[in-house]
């Protein structure tokens, strides 16, 4: 008897692992008939939009090339043009605000700011005509000469229009390394 149980667990045993490599190759089959074509399938779509890609940027890269090749042949050799835009008279404060910043990023001592609003003229020289008004911001500074020339850099880039008009610069007496200047700047405010 017991040759008979151990026969037909046996043949339980045999079933069940028929059973599960029965499975496995339906699993394989399902994979590599489906699974496995549709992933070759999206490889090469995917391959065709590289290869497009690719031919897309370097196409953009010679039209970059020709068009810095066609800037700097435009500008005489100057890399490039920033240009300024012009405050209006509600702006003022705001740009006072960014020579203070530029001025202590540049270990720049305001001892006085004050800005003075001329007259306003008319650009005879453009076609529409534009009112602007001057705008003189007189300034007296501390400061040794290598501070002074990264401010006034950092004034030149600024995005509004500033210039400087007059710059005295006079020997201080307590420190021989620090200087006293008085500095004039120049703007306009339009309309």
């Amino acid at each position: 008897m017991k040759n008979a149980e151990l026969f037909n667990k046996f043949a339980l045993d045999k079933k069940k692992y028929l059973l599960i490599i029965i499975i496995w190759i339906a699993i394989i089959y399902i994979d590599f008939n489906y699974l496995f074509k549709l992933q070759v399938a999206a490889l090469k779509t995917s391959s065709k939009k590289i290869a497009q890609l690719k031919n897309e940027i370097s196409n953009l890269d010679k039209e970059l090339d020709k068009l810095k090749a066609f800037q700097e042949e435009a500008l005489g050799g100057q890399r490039s043009i920033k240009f300024r835009r012009l405050i209006t008279k509600e702006q003022i404060p705001a740009l006072l605000e960014k020579i203070s910043d530029a001025a202590n990023n540049n270990k720049v001592v305001i001892m006085q700011i004050k800005p003075i609003v001329g007259q306003s003229t008319k650009d005879s020289k453009s076609a529409a005509p534009v009112d602007l008004n001057p705008i003189l911001i007189n300034m007296n500074l501390i400061a040794d000469y290598h501070s002074l020339g990264s401010f006034i850099s950092a004034l030149e880039n600024l995005e509004e229009f500033v210039s400087v008009q007059d710059l005295t610069i006079s020997r201080q007496e307590k420190g021989y390394f620090k200087e006293k200047i008085s500095l004039v700047l120049r703007t306009y405010a339009g309309k």
